[in-house]
């Protein structure tokens, strides 16, 4: 039990120290400050800064990916031939996010806390962060777009989703442009729609190297 402890109280402290000043601007002397352990307890149940820094957007990110899982299964099974539509496809990637925000403040926090994260730091620590938190998932979501959207290129079908990953990071940060985010009767679940469908839309373009000049 109190090994449980230390470990959550560490995880507690990097959530709040990660999120306000980044990886590069949290020390692990700040870290063990604000947790109230020693160094060596960092070291035991984590081994390294970076492991630490994993294991804080895992706790989070494990569960709307497991959510993600379920959702494509579900698809899947639904469609055995493969011809998921691409809308169908990007709700069940992007909608996830969005539910685990809403399910209580302490998430919404978490999700500000994780999209300040992701904005800060240089590519060279998020890219290889991401691929090792996401690349479960995205390869199970690119083969089923690949499937459903057979004439795109597996190379053009990642790109899109990574300009849907920045998309979706950026809506779930509130980074609306003002028009949006004001705009009369235009509520969070249909600023969510109109992202999904114009995503969706994307998909379906014609890539740019095989568009008429």
């Amino acid at each position: 039990m109190a090994e449980a402890t230390t470990r959550e109280r560490i995880l507690g402290a990097a959530d709040r120290l990660f999120g306000s000043h980044g990886f590069r601007g949290t020390s692990l002397r700040a870290l063990t400050r604000e947790a109230g352990v020693n160094l060596a307890a960092v070291h035991y149940h984590f081994g390294s800064k970076h492991e630490l820094l994993v294991a804080t957007l895992s706790r989070h990110i494990d569960a709307i990916n497991a959510a993600r899982i379920a959702q494509l299964d579900a698809l899947e099974a639904a469609h055995p031939n493969g011809d998921i539509p691409p809308l169908d496809l990007l709700n069940a990637l992007v909608r996830p996010a969005f539910a685990f925000r809403h399910a209580s403040p302490e998430n919404a926090e978490v999700v500000q806390r994780l999209s300040a994260l992701l904005h800060s730091e240089p590519l060279e620590i998020v890219h290889p962060l991401m691929e090792g938190l996401f690349s479960r998932v995205m390869q199970r979501f690119a083969a089923a777009l690949e499937r459903a959207l057979p004439d795109l290129e597996p190379e053009e079908v990642y790109l899109r989703i990574q300009i849907t990953i920045g998309a979706m990071v950026s809506a779930l940060a509130g980074r609306h442009p003002p028009d949006l985010a004001d705009a009369p009767g235009l509520d969070e679940e249909e600023r969510i729609d109109h992202l999904v469908h114009f995503l969706a839309a994307g998909f379906s373009a014609k890539p740019l190297n095989g568009a008429d000049s």
